[in-house]
């Protein structure tokens, strides 16, 4: 079940987040929960701050999306994107992308974007298994704190039809 992100999520979502399997590839460092407050605000800020709950109603998934405006108004950001990462490789995220696609489309959203890490093998699978198609490369995009490398950053995109 898709529904906004409460205060309460918080706990969860820091947990998600500086998971040693998820934070690589998130466009922040590890820190503490209370600088990590600054960057929950900044979600919450995002056009939609969306969770995602099994039938149990317990979190299990995160994500932002930030629609555009004007003669783009029909695309959006999906950005921050996160399965429990004891649950992964379950379908939860598929389930996850398929409830999103029907809110978007609700929303009058046609096209999701996102930008991946060239290095996020397992997500660019996954992206490409639900029909997003790369559409470009931002090179030496994405610096990591703990190394001296620069990430490309890979552009994906899914027109949604419905």
């Amino acid at each position: 079940m898709l529904r906004p992100v409460n205060d309460s999520d918080f706990e969860f979502a820091y947990d998600f987040y500086m998971d040693s399997r998820v934070n690589p590839f998130m466009s922040f460092e590890v820190m503490s929960k209370g600088d990590f407050k600054d960057i929950w605000d900044e979600l919450k800020g995002s056009s939609f701050f969306l969770a995602f709950d099994d039938q149990n109603k317990n979190l299990v998934g995160l994500c932002t999306l930030k629609k555009s405006v004007r003669r783009s108004a029909h695309v959006a950001r999906l950005g921050s994107l996160v399965v429990n990462p004891s649950l992964q490789r379950q379908g939860i995220g598929k389930s996850f992308m398929k409830e999103l696609f029907r809110f978007s489309l609700e929303k009058g959203i046609r096209r999701l974007d996102l930008m991946v890490e060239e290095d996020n093998v397992q997500a660019i699978n996954f992206y490409k298994k639900l029909d997003f198609v790369e559409e470009g490369r931002l090179s030496h995009y994405f610096k990591r704190e703990s190394s001296p490398q620069f990430v490309s950053e890979v552009l994906m995109a899914k027109f949604l039809s419905g």
